[in-house]
């Protein structure tokens, strides 16, 4: 599950709807497991679409759904690939305390050397950030 968040995949459709070849690129997932999930996530997906249909699960509410918007800067962070509890750490001490702050970043050499990040890690978290930023 936190390899699937770690790479922004959050609820059935985002299982039912990325290509296959895209979950085996993922660290310890498989073709068979891959199969798996998206067969399950389908299954489930029609199952709480019926269980709508006759009224056994009420959808969201717009203030609910609302509030679910409604991200702490850290939540946000971990959102990012390559970003953990351990690297909010870093980045806070570096004075990166937001998305927006990383926003900012000029090159992943730059945020490698003002938080102490592995070269790898920096880039990983700056090709995200370049990413929300297109």
């Amino acid at each position: 599950i936190e390899v699937l968040f770690n790479h922004r995949i959050r609820n059935l459709d985002d299982i039912i709807d990325i290509p296959g070849e895209n979950f085996t690129d993922l660290p310890t997932i498989s073709e068979g497991l891959t199969a798996t999930m998206k067969e399950r996530a389908v299954l489930l997906k029609e199952r709480l679409v019926e269980e709508q249909a006759n009224g056994l699960v009420e959808d969201k509410k717009p203030e609910e759904e609302e509030k679910s918007d409604q991200l702490t800067d850290e939540e946000k962070l971990l959102r990012l690939d390559g970003i953990d509890s351990n690297v909010i750490v870093q980045l806070k001490l570096g004075g990166y305390h937001s998305v927006e702050h990383l926003l900012r970043i000029g090159n992943a050499e730059e945020l490698a050397e003002s938080t102490g990040l592995d070269e790898i890690i920096a880039n990983q978290i700056f090709q995200s950030v370049v990413q929300i930023n297109q």
